[in-house]
């Protein structure tokens, strides 16, 4: 199902700047190459952008193999490298096939491994990027997209640009049935309440997400809101209460499928 949401509240992120900024950082404790590895590879995947009419081939074809030799000559290979590699391959094969698409997984994936590393700037900058591909067609794709987008600009402390994404993200789910993506976001929600000190709103939120979780039996959605409700309501001074969340959340996430 075609979203009904287009892209143009994601600022583009064409200069990649995050990137360039490390590959010019003389202190850097890795390869100088990496950053500007990944500033290359992030310029190719430019190339792809669903607001561009078309895709010059000639001179793409030409960005893949120079970017790729590039990557090939930077030593050690990294785990950063392994992902450029990757998305650069991908690239190759969505320029054949004409299927932008392919390219969402893994700048999603490098996105999740900057997110680890801490690099969060670099890895809002990767998720901008892959939602300038979205075209609407891959509503799973984007909706994940924007979850992970809510929770990096969470963990910067953009409460408001989190609330945005994870409403998107929740809408676009709602529009393509995904349930459990739907309580995902509204969990989201409940914790940027939670952040901004609304906590009366956020246990309201949260628990309407565990009566929603239990009714269809989506243990995953209903072990986060426990958490998270847990959470709140310590913060709130209700510590009796958040302890039994807490364990239940804890069941539930032994009863999980590995």
């Amino acid at each position: 199902m075609t979203s009904t949401y287009d892209n143009s509240h994601i600022e583009s992120s064409s200069l990649h700047e995050p990137f360039l900024e490390r590959a010019a950082d003389t202190e850097a404790r890795e390869p100088r190459g990496n950053g500007l590895g990944a500033f290359l590879t992030l310029r190719l995947i430019d190339q792809f952008s669903a607001d561009r009419e078309k895709i010059h081939r000639e001179a793409t074809t030409y960005q893949v193999t120079a970017t790729g030799e590039f990557l090939n000559d930077i030593y050690p290979h990294t785990p950063e490298v392994t992902h450029l590699r990757e998305l650069v391959r991908v690239a190759g094969i969505a320029l054949d096939t004409n299927d932008r698409r392919l390219l969402l997984s893994p700048l999603m994936a490098f996105a999740f491994w900057l997110e680890q590393e801490l690099r969060l700037d670099e890895a809002l900058d990767v998720l901008k990027t892959a939602l300038q591909l979205s075209d609407g067609r891959d509503g799973e794709e984007e909706v994940a997209a924007y979850l992970q987008h809510a929770r990096v600009l969470r963990m910067q402390g953009d409460f408001e640009g989190a609330r945005r994404s994870y409403a998107r993200g929740g809408n676009i789910a709602a529009s393509i049935g995904d349930k459990h993506s739907v309580m995902l976001s509204q969990i989201g929600h409940g914790v940027v309440l939670q952040k901004v000190g609304n906590l009366p709103e956020s246990e309201r939120v949260l628990r309407e997400v565990i009566r929603q979780a239990q009714s269809v039996g989506d243990r995953d959605a209903e072990a986060r809101a426990c958490h998270d409700l847990g959470v709140t309501l310590y913060f709130a001074g209700k510590a009796e209460q958040a302890v039994p969340l807490t364990y239940r959340a804890h069941e539930l996430q032994e009863l999980l499928p590995y």
